[in-house]
This record gives C-alpha cells, structure tokens and sequence, in this order.
C-alpha cells in the first residue's frame, strides 16, 4: 500500500515538472500569438471592453470570495479545534 501512495505522488510530481516544462517550450510562440491579439485589441473600440471587463472583474470578485471564505472556514476549524469539548 505504501509503495502505491508513493507512486502516485510520484505521478503527480512529473505531471507536475512535465507540464511546465511544455509550457516552456511553447511559450515563445504563445508569446508572438499574444503581441498579435494585443496589436488586434487596440483597433477594438473602448466600448467593445466594457462586456469583457465586467465578466473578468465578476470571476476575479468570485476567486477572492471563496479565498476570504476558505480562509475563514480554515480559521474557524482551527478556533474549533482549540475549544475544550
């Protein structure tokens, strides 16, 4: 049993390494890509980001409220734990 626990962290590791070293590789690419969308963006009118902008500030508001309420709920645990039962 052991020996599988061990294995699949090892599993986990060289996804984990293999996975940014692909990243790597290809990242130049990713990056003239990138400068292309960034030359296309800026003939975009202003008024065609507002949609975007909206939908990206929603996500990024929804990530920081379940990280406040990860943290909260990881701090409660703890003061629970601590409490004389």
């Amino acid at each position: 049993m052991n020996v599988l626990i061990k294995a699949s962290e090892w599993k986990g590791r060289l996804i984990a390494y293999g996975g940014g070293s692909g990243i790597s590789i290809f990242s130049s690419e990713v990056a003239a890509k990138a400068q292309e969308a960034a030359d296309m963006a800026a003939q975009i009118p202003t008024s065609a980001f507002t949609i975007s902008t909206l939908v990206s500030v929603g996500g990024l508001l929804v990530v920081a409220g379940r990280l406040v309420f990860d943290i909260w709920k990881y701090l409660d645990e703890r003061q629970q734990a601590k409490k004389p039962k």
